[in-house]
């Protein structure tokens, strides 16, 4: 989950149920990953599924800074 996210890569609850099938089939345990699996699991471990923002991630940080220095120096003007 954590390399999807730092990647940008969305990863729903099939997704996620889908990879933990693959992993109790590879060390050879039969699980089922239900819906009331993932509800618990979720609960568990602190986890919201939600979508992800995926402009948020394109934002340059340099270009929010300069934007936030012009608007403190545009409320500076305008107040003094």
């Amino acid at each position: 989950m954590r390399q999807c996210r730092g990647q940008n890569i969305p990863m729903g609850g099939s997704l996620l149920k889908e990879k933990v099938k693959a992993f109790s089939k590879e060390i050879g345990i039969e699980f089922s990953a239900s819906e009331g699996w993932l509800t618990n699991f979720k609960k568990r471990n602190g986890i919201g599924l939600q979508k992800m923002c995926v402009e948020s991630s394109s934002v340059d940080i340099n270009v929010c800074s300069k934007w936030q220095n012009s608007l403190l120096d545009l409320i500076k003007v305008r107040t003094t």
